[in-house]
């Protein structure tokens, strides 16, 4: 007898902050759309979801990008790019556009925290732990601070946190909400508290915004 499987079989992706050692593997649904994808990545990474974001088939010359309706007057889009509001466009379209090639997450455009997001094909264990909603499987490192300075800010940080003689400590203690005998742990990963968050994340009002939802 033919066992007929429960779920429909996930897309698996490494999403990898460019610069860092800091990645996580995770299993998303197969009807995903591109919206619901930059959930998963502000959950699974650790962001906070207080800046814009934008998904592209390149980093440079890119053919297309999907994000949040913007004047395009504001970051100078356009010249023949496709631009398509995140909730109208599925990974499935970026799987065919890409042809399976790693495409890319930029999320605040101040900061410029790139993320290079790849495909991988699932194992027997990933099919097993799969239940129909977003989960991440593997992971490293922690995920910078928000408003930090793009990837060199946070190399800065780490710097200062490390020479507990430097002045700056506390300054960065305080902003961090930190107290004396705290610490930020580089290679703090939880991957439970992760999967917390994903599974509530799914059931969520956000999940099925749109994106101009989810800007308003």
């Amino acid at each position: 007898m033919k066992v007929v499987p429960m779920y429909p079989d996930p897309y698996k992706l490494k999403i990898h902050l460019e610069h860092t050692d800091i990645y996580r593997i995770v299993l998303v649904p197969s009807d995903i759309n591109m919206l619901q994808l930059h959930l998963v990545c502000q959950e699974a990474m650790g962001w906070n979801m207080v800046h814009l974001f934008q998904f592209s088939d390149k980093k440079m010359n890119e053919s297309i990008r999907a994000g949040l309706p913007m004047p395009e007057e504001d970051f100078g889009f356009g010249g023949g790019v496709e631009e398509v509001k995140a909730d109208t466009i599925h990974l499935s379209d970026f799987e065919e556009l890409t042809a399976r090639k790693p495409f890319w997450y930029w999320y605040d455009f101040g900061d410029d925290w790139w993320h290079k997001i790849s495909f991988q094909k699932p194992t027997k264990k990933d099919l097993e732990l799969y239940k129909g909603e977003p989960i991440c499987v593997k992971g490293e490192k922690s995920c910078p601070p928000e408003d930090i300075g793009g990837v060199g800010g946070y190399y800065h940080f780490l710097e200062i946190m490390e020479d507990k003689k430097n002045p700056e400590r506390e300054e960065f203690m305080e902003w961090l909400g930190l107290e004396e005998g705290d610490e930020f742990d580089e290679n703090y990963f939880d991957l439970e508290d992760i999967n917390i968050f994903l599974s509530e994340l799914s059931e969520s009002e956000f999940w099925n915004m749109t994106a101009d939802e989810f800007m308003s």
